[in-house]
């Protein structure tokens, strides 16, 4: 999506946001603060104003990141990484709703599954490209001896900026399969099969067709 000015509204300053998290913090409510879903633009005005008021800085950032939503590789992981305001990213939607399980693919859509039951409300997640994407993610993991699921997993692992990474499970089976891939790394002939798929059909997360 394109930034629109006319479309800003007012909002509470940067000085006000931080002073009132500096302020529960040395009251002992909080022991850090983080941002979510921030631009380059928000995240370097907030560590820059935090600094100039002497108030922590925030921690961590929570934004959308997966093999369908790589975005934060450019601009933000720039202001985030360890040189500059070294905020660590824990991304979530790392499985794109559970796409990348692949139990979506042929148009299939599971009873009592996220899609099934929210699929309208999640439309970016089904499209075509979205389709295309994740079977080609699907053919890789299967190469690789993975489920779709822990590729998706360990391509997060595998990025510098991301130190843990937001997972979901609704059953112990699901949170198995998904823990056990963090024991394993990808190695730099899997990263670059991943670029090339990615380089086909960029992040097609952030399209709705």
């Amino acid at each position: 999506m394109n930034y629109e000015p006319t479309k800003e509204r007012d909002a509470v300053s940067f000085e006000e946001q931080i002073t009132t998290m500096a302020d529960m913090i040395k009251k002992g409510e909080i022991r850090h603060w983080g941002l979510s879903n921030e631009t380059s633009y928000g995240t370097t005005m907030i560590c820059l104003t935090a600094d100039r008021l002497n108030c922590p800085r925030p921690v961590s950032i929570q934004n959308s990141f997966s093999l369908v939503d790589r975005r934060f590789e450019s601009e933000l992981a720039e202001v985030c990484c360890e040189r500059n305001f070294n905020i660590p990213l824990l991304p979530w939607s790392a499985a794109a709703g559970g796409v990348l399980s692949g139990k979506y693919l042929g148009g299939k859509l599971p009873e009592k599954s996220r899609m099934g039951r929210l699929g309208n409300r999640y439309s970016r997640f089904l499209t075509g490209r979205m389709e295309k994407a994740t079977a080609e993610y699907a053919k890789l993991a299967k190469k690789l001896g993975v489920s779709p699921i822990q590729l998706a997993y360990m391509f997060c692992k595998s990025r510098f900026f991301i130190p843990s990474t937001i997972i979901g499970a609704t059953t112990l089976d699901q949170l198995e399969e998904d823990l056990a891939c963090f024991s394993q790394d990808l190695s730099e002939e899997a990263i670059k099969q991943i670029d090339e798929i990615h380089s086909e059909n960029p992040n097609p997360q952030d399209r709705y067709t």
